[in-house]
C-alpha cells in the first residue's frame, strides 16, 4: 500500500514538472555540457601556449618555485642543460649568465597572453628572452643554485 501511494505521488510530481520548458532546458544543458567537455581543453590550450624554456642548471640546482610561477602563466616545455657541458658553456657565454639555474625563453613566449606581465622582468636577446641574474635577482628568488662568478 505504501509503495503504491509513493509511486502515484512520484508520477503526479513527474507530470507536474516535466513540460516543454523543462525539456528544452534539459536539452540545452546537455548540449552546453558537451561543448564544455569537448571544447574546454582546446580553449585552455589556446590560452596557455607551449613555450620552450631552456634551463641551464647544475647538479645541486633546484627551480621548483620557478616552475610553479611559470606554469601558472605558460605551458612551459623545459629542456635542461648542465652548465658544465659544452652546450651549457655556449649558453653561459652567449647569454652572459652569472648564476645557474638560468632560464632562457624561446621567442614563442611573445605570443602568450601573459607575456606583457613578464616582459619587464626579462632581458631580450636576438633569439630569446632571459631572466636576468643580476640587478633584480629574479633568478635567485625563484631557484636555488650557484654563482658562476
Amino acid at each position: 500500500m505504501f509503495l503504491e501511494k509513493a509511486r502515484e505521488k512520484i508520477v503526479r510530481i513527474g507530470k507536474r514538472y516535466v513540460n516543454r520548458s523543462f525539456g528544452l532546458g534539459l536539452a540545452f544543458g546537455v548540449i552546453l555540457s558537451s561543448m564544455i567537455l569537448v571544447a574546454g581543453p582546446t580553449v585552455l590550450e589556446e590560452s596557455k601556449i607551449s613555450v620552450p624554456v631552456t634551463v641551464v642548471t647544475c647538479d645541486n640546482c633546484s627551480y621548483g618555485k620557478f616552475q610553479n610561477a611559470t606554469d601558472r602563466m605558460f605551458n612551459a616545455d623545459y629542456n635542461e642543460v648542465n652548465y658544465e657541458s659544452e652546450k651549457g658553456q655556449e649558453l653561459t657565454q652567449k647569454y652572459e649568465l652569472n648564476y645557474v639555474p638560468a632560464f632562457i625563453f624561446d621567442r614563442k613566449v611573445e605570443n602568450a597572453e601573459a607575456f606583457n606581465r613578464v616582459k619587464p622582468t626579462l632581458v631580450e636577446f636576438e633569439d630569446a628572452y632571459v631572466i636576468p641574474d643580476a640587478g633584480v635577482k629574479v633568478a635567485q628568488r625563484l631557484s636555488e643554485g650557484i654563482s658562476l662568478k
